[in-house]
């Protein structure tokens, strides 16, 4: 079971920013969603779809003011100066009854060592389980206690509030074969309404580059067996391979994106615009665009034709 608590790092966003982070995660394969009062309060004249909630209160006293919630929690500082390794929570149901438990890891350890650990916890009964990612290790530290028998996981999209991030353990439990997706990840929704948070480049499974590919043995390799450099098809995060044109591609590279924009060579000199395309872009300290390289086939002398839109300017050698 994965509960999602990303609506609890967003009491800044706007209602609607704040409503369109709700109606992306019920899209995804999570089991449950948590929020706070104060978003709550925010879109609860909305219509909020079925699902199991959670709400976060300061005391279980508020627990009347909000009845409903499949669990409530208390929300609490989490001092990682102090000499604990975890903290064990209480969770209550709508009566206010202690209902279950949940250990947020707060402490600097690794799989190997909470792996003993995990297995106490779970012979003790109903768990959640909520580790923080100080030393990187959240997304493993979910899955093993997944995998080893644990009833449910905290996770939050792109790790926020220092957690494990949801579409890490999701892709992680698909590749393991733990939980297996039914239908492909659009992540898109969850970003536009994450706002201003920055995602690198190349954070996995969301970031924008993470199928790009330069290097001339990889295109070379991804062309004969894409499970080769690629954990999953990247249809299944509705995202898509490219080719990135460099000082590090190769033959491969060249005529997959010939390939690519449908130019038909019979007679192209792919190893003179390798050479071309590694001195352009060692020259520019950047990779060589597709507009670049169409209109340095064009004026080598391709004869064919581009399905896509490309202004077929002339190349700058500049």
């Amino acid at each position: 079971m994965i509960v999602d608590a990303t609506l609890c790092y967003m009491e800044t966003s706007t209602a609607k920013q704040q409503y369109m982070m709700l109606m992306a995660l019920t899209r995804l394969p999570i089991d449950a969603i948590e929020m706070t009062v104060v978003v709550y309060n925010n879109i609860v004249k909305m219509k909020l779809p079925r699902q199991k909630y959670i709400l976060r209160v300061k005391n279980e006293y508020d627990i009347e003011n909000y009845p409903g919630f499949h669990y409530y929690v208390k929300s609490i500082n989490i001092d990682k100066d102090s000499d604990k390794k975890w903290i064990e929570q209480v969770m209550y149901d709508t009566s206010g009854r202690a209902a279950a438990r949940r250990i947020i890891v707060i402490d600097e350890v690794s799989v190997i060592n909470m792996c003993e650990q995990f297995c106490t916890w779970i012979r003790n009964g109903k768990l959640y389980l909520e580790p923080l990612n100080y030393i990187g290790q959240a997304t493993a530290l979910a899955y093993t206690w997944l995998k080893c028998g644990g009833n449910s996981v905290i996770t939050a999209f792109c790790g926020l509030g220092n957690h494990a991030p949801l579409e890490e353990v999701l892709m992680t439990l698909h590749v393991t074969g733990i939980k297996r997706l039914m239908k492909p990840l659009n992540f898109s929704e969850l970003k536009k309404a994450a706002g201003n948070i920055a995602i690198s480049p190349v954070k996995p499974v969301v970031g924008a580059e993470i199928f790009a590919v330069e290097s001339g043995i990889h295109v070379d390799g991804i062309k004969k067996n894409p499970q080769l450099y690629e954990p999953y098809p990247p249809e299944l995060v509705n995202a898509s391979r490219r080719i990135v044109l460099g000082d590090m591609s190769g033959k491969s590279s060249i005529e997959a994106k010939l390939k690519e924009y449908n130019l038909v060579c019979g007679k192209i000199d792919t190893v003179k615009i390798l050479e071309i395309v590694k001195q352009k872009s060692h020259d520019l300290h950047r990779a060589i665009t597709d507009e670049e390289f169409c209109n340095l086939v064009k004026m080598i002398g391709c004869a064919g034709s581009a399905e896509k839109k490309i202004s077929y300017s002339r190349y700058n050698t500049a």
